[in-house]
């Protein structure tokens, strides 16, 4: 399986980037699979203070590098395969653009694949989210129509959470999705 290569932002990331921008104005953001850190420094623009996080040291030590040299001080970076070592803090917005396509036997990248129905890592987000959530806070969270909805709505109803399309845009032979 592969690993270290970071996942470049392509539409779904860019969707996501434009909600970030208007939810962000917050006191925390977690950024939750940082990727090459757009929504988290995108975040840090607004918030006070971002955590972002993601699995990959590649990712980590390249969203760090960016930290640096945009001299932002309002936004930290650690490794963590979701919540694993994030301490226990609320967060009044957490931004996730998990990887979301099915598997298949042409894709093992795990920056874009997901379980057999495109949905592993977001049901392992949502059964921990509201640990780290404050009482009005909010979820941005993208996922594609090509993974399985109705694994998700049952985990957003069984951890008492509301979901709201913001937005769909259709790329090739899917549905961007973004819910908060």
């Amino acid at each position: 399986m592969t690993l270290n290569k970071i996942y470049e932002p392509g539409e779904d990331s860019y969707l996501l980037q434009k909600y970030v921008d208007q939810y962000s104005k917050v006191d925390s953001v977690l950024d939750m699979g940082t990727g090459t850190g757009i929504q988290g420094l995108t975040a840090s623009k607004y918030a006070t203070n971002v955590l972002s996080v993601d699995v990959n040291p590649e990712a980590v030590k390249q969203t760090k590098t960016l930290i640096e040299i945009e001299k932002k001080k309002n936004i930290k970076i650690l490794e963590s395969d979701l919540f694993s070592k994030i301490p226990k803090q609320k967060f009044d917005l957490i931004i996730f653009n998990p990887p979301y396509l099915p598997k298949h036997k042409h894709v093992d990248n795990i920056a874009l694949v997901s379980g057999k129905r495109g949905v592993d890592t977001t049901l392992k987000f949502m059964d921990n989210v509201n640990e780290y959530l404050t009482t009005n806070g909010k979820i941005l969270l993208i996922t594609s129509s090509l993974a399985s909805q109705s694994l998700l709505d049952e985990s957003i109803k069984t951890n008492l959470l509301e979901k709201k399309e913001l937005e769909k845009i259709h790329v090739f032979f899917e549905d961007i999705i973004l819910y908060e």
